[in-house]
Parts: structure tokens; sequence; C-alpha cells
């Protein structure tokens, strides 16, 4: 199922309908992974953020952040808003640690009788 909300044609559909800003990342000339972003009324909210195994570790999720920080403010908006799976360990130590707070938890069907399980994490902007 994952395949499909990630497929080549999801990803360009967003980018031609505005609803998602997608970015590419990259170390050292190659593609590292990607982030894809929704400027909402207050909020920032961060859709994807999706780095190759080998990049991470690197430092480059916390220089993205710093980067949605400051396009936050640039934007006058309030809040960081992101949705991670209740099982990504990895990720969900990452957002406590740069300072994102739980703030619900959600079930969404997808389709094909899948659900995402997810948390939804708030980061204030000051």
């Amino acid at each position: 199922m994952l395949e499909n909300i990630q497929s080549k044609a999801n990803m360009e559909a967003d980018i031609e309908t505005g609803k998602l800003d997608y970015f590419l990342i990259k170390s050292e000339g190659q593609s590292a992974g990607y982030l894809a972003i929704q400027l909402q009324d207050d909020k920032l909210f961060i859709s994807k953020l999706y780095l190759l195994k080998e990049a991470r570790g690197r430092g480059y999720a916390y220089q993205i952040m710093q980067k949605m920080v400051d396009l936050a403010i640039k934007e006058q908006k309030k809040v960081l808003e992101l949705t991670v799976n209740k099982y990504n360990e990895g990720s969900i130590a990452f957002y406590e640690k740069y300072g994102f707070v739980r703030t619900e938890s959600i079930v969404s069907p997808i389709g094909g009788g899948f659900v995402m399980d997810d948390y939804v994490y708030q980061l204030p902007i000051k």
C-alpha cells in the first residue's frame, strides 16, 4: 500500500495540484531522500520526510528541521506539525529530542482495508 501512496504518479499529482511542495535531499551529489510540506493556515505541515538508510545518522534530519523552523518563521506560522507511524521508534525518538510534542493518536483509512496508525506531533514556533 505504501508503494501506491508514495508512487511517482501520486507525487506528480500532489505537485501539479499544489497539494504539497516536494524537496529532494542530496548528499555529495547523490539523492539521499525527500521532503514534502504543506503551508496551512497557522502551521507548516511536514507530510513526508524520508532518508535513505545510508544517509541516516549524519545530521540531515536536524538540518532539515532547522530549515523548516526558519521557513515557518518566514511564513508567520505558529507551529510545525507532522504525523509519524506509532511503531517508527527511531523517528519518534528524533522528533521528541528535537522538541516536538505528541498531541494525539490517529487511525486513518487509506483504502484496501489498510490504515495509517500514527501519532501527531507539533513543535510550537517561537
